[in-house]
């Protein structure tokens, strides 16, 4: 199926660059070596070995790709033997396709590559229950300043419950350690707050957590804001690679279902900049959760339905 993509209500970054995206990729069902290959078709590329299990695509729009079983099981992998264990591995352990940022236009052609890896043979999440994988999007951040960034983190607080109930998370990964949803503590705080200034948002958010295991991941873009500030605050095993993007981390990557693709997952993005970017609705949203929070707590429904009440027709089918 194909999707209309949609722009990014702010294009651009403060410096007048357009905003870039980076995207994480995991899949089973072909080797790395298959999949950069197939890249490297696509896009007029070679592939480098560059490491057992590791293949690098140098090309001109995504940058340096990289195709590889899944970093974090590597040493156990090299404990247990090396190849063989890799090939034994393949039955649970993802491959991972990492581009660097690139501009957004340039989005349809990394369609073409993912309809070339679900052609070949690709799997996604729904293929077996031990498939937790994930599609990460990694949107730069229009600035590091201002109130975009608060404005922005507090939109996808508000809407994440409708977000999920819209896009219903595949049950497989609600027994895997993968994308939690925010404390409700800290969307009340946001609802209330509303804050204005990435270090305003940077203090309430880390106030009530320090977890990357959220759908929205910010501790990277604040590690490229205050890198001191963070680093004190994170558990001292906490891995972050400062960047300044919005680390959108959806929770199942479907690549085998010819209905799904990135660009639907990237319009969702943009949606909750949309709302974020609406003044009026935001406020309505931010009461509306003050006043839903408040509320007993056997009379007050659940929060994705309060939303879809508020939300207009036309920016409730966005999601």
């Amino acid at each position: 199926m194909t999707y209309e993509q949609r722009p990014l209500p702010i294009r651009t970054t403060d410096t007048g660059e357009p905003r870039r995206v980076g995207i994480e990729l995991e899949f089973a069902g072909l080797s790395e070596e298959r999949a950069a290959q197939l890249l490297a078709e696509r896009c007029g590329a070679r592939v480098a070995r560059t490491g057992t299990g590791h293949r690098t695509v140098q090309t001109a729009r995504f940058g340096s790709c990289e195709l590889y079983l899944d970093t974090r099981f590597s040493d156990e992998l090299s404990e247990l033997g090396g190849d063989r264990a890799r090939r034994m591995a393949r039955a649970v352990v993802p491959v991972e396709l990492v581009t660097e940022p690139f501009e957004p236009k340039d989005l349809s052609v990394l369609e073409a590559v993912v309809d070339a890896f679900r052609q070949a043979g690709a799997q996604g999440s729904g293929h077996s229950l031990a498939y937790g994988f994930g599609l990460h999007l990694n949107v730069e951040v229009a600035s590091l300043a201002g109130s975009h960034m608060a404005r922005v983190v507090t939109a996808y607080a508000l809407l994440e419950d409708y977000l999920r109930h819209a896009a219903p998370l595949d049950w497989s990964r609600r027994v895997l350690p993968f994308t939690g949803t925010y404390p409700d503590a800290l969307v009340d705080a946001l609802a209330a707050a509303r804050p204005r200034t990435t270090g305003a948002l940077l203090d309430l958010y880390t106030a009530f957590t320090v977890s990357r295991n959220h759908g929205l991941d910010m501790l990277p873009a604040f590690a490229a804001i205050k890198p001191d500030v963070v680093w004190s605050r994170l558990p001292g095993d906490t891995p972050v690679k400062a960047r300044p993007a919005y680390h959108f981390r959806l929770p199942d990557s479907r690549i085998d279902e010819p209905d799904w693709s990135v660009t639907a997952e990237w319009n969702r993005w943009v949606w909750v900049e949309e709302v974020a970017s609406q003044d009026a609705l935001m406020e309505t949203l931010c009461d509306a959760r003050m006043a839903w929070t408040n509320t007993a707590h056997l009379s007050r429904g659940r929060w994705a339905e309060v939303v879809g009440q508020h939300l207009p027709r036309n920016t409730r089918s966005a999601a």
